[in-house]
């Protein structure tokens, strides 16, 4: 069961780190693609870029554990 798990993470992660799906030419594309792109699709997949580094820079557990000091709130909880 635990080697089912690994494969699958390793999977995801493989899937997530493609550089051809479009998040990861998104994430790096040079400032003249950029200036082809039509300012709707810039404007709607600009934030959603932003957001999941947002949301990447907020999961990292190194840094969640300093942040507003949930960490420690919840560290001994029974229950959520």
């Amino acid at each position: 069961m635990a080697a089912d798990r690994l494969a699958m993470l390793k999977m995801l992660e493989d899937y997530i780190n493609n550089p051809n799906f479009w998040w990861n030419k998104l994430a790096n594309i040079t400032e003249e693609e950029f200036n082809l792109m039509p300012m709707g699709f810039i404007k709607k997949y600009g934030s959603y870029i932003s957001n999941i580094a947002r949301y990447d820079k907020e999961f990292k557990m190194e840094e969640n554990k300093t942040m507003n000091d949930y960490f420690t709130q919840v560290k001994h909880l029974k229950k959520l």
